[in-house]
């Protein structure tokens, strides 16, 4: 009886995995992985999207979308479920540019934020996950705070 490699490795594979608890794998059930394709459920909803509006031939009213989409999840518009604000601006007249801040912004992988007694925030970049870096900084500008943030709500040309 010939076995192919891929056969007996997925045989190893799931014979490890029946020695444990499924709830310690986080995970129902085994599922075998084919090359190009996805299982996760995003991938299947974004299908199913499409697979409806490839019929129509055309799509005069945005209307047409959201019932749609309405389908398969919650549809949140902008300007009528939520606002948007400008933090850009409001962040540049507080906030150093990150090249003059206490560590390498774009060598980090972990940053961590602290807010102290006098509820201050300090904030600390680490360019690995093993290292430790014991101290935080401030990154607001000299006499700035974080309380000076106030972002404005920007106008929707679109709408």
């Amino acid at each position: 009886m010939e076995f192919q490699e891929k056969e007996v490795i997925q045989h190893l594979i799931e014979k490890d995995v029946r020695k444990y608890p499924m709830n310690l794998l986080g995970r129902e059930k085994l599922k075998n992985q084919n090359v190009g394709h996805s299982f996760l459920p995003p991938d299947r909803i974004f299908g199913n999207i499409e697979r409806e509006i490839r019929p129509l031939e055309v799509i005069a009213e945005p209307e047409v979308y959201f019932d749609i989409f309405k389908r398969y999840g919650k549809v949140i518009r902008l300007g009528s479920d939520f606002q948007f604000y400008d933090w850009k601006t409001s962040v540049t007249n507080v906030l150093k540019l990150p090249g003059s801040w206490n560590f390498k912004f774009n060598a980090s992988k972990r940053f961590f934020l602290r807010k102290d007694k006098n509820n201050k925030i300090g904030i600390k970049g680490e360019p690995n996950y093993v290292s430790e870096v014991v101290n935080y900084g401030n990154v607001c500008k000299r006499g700035k705070s974080y309380e000076n943030i106030k972002p404005t709500l920007m106008k929707l040309e679109f709408l």
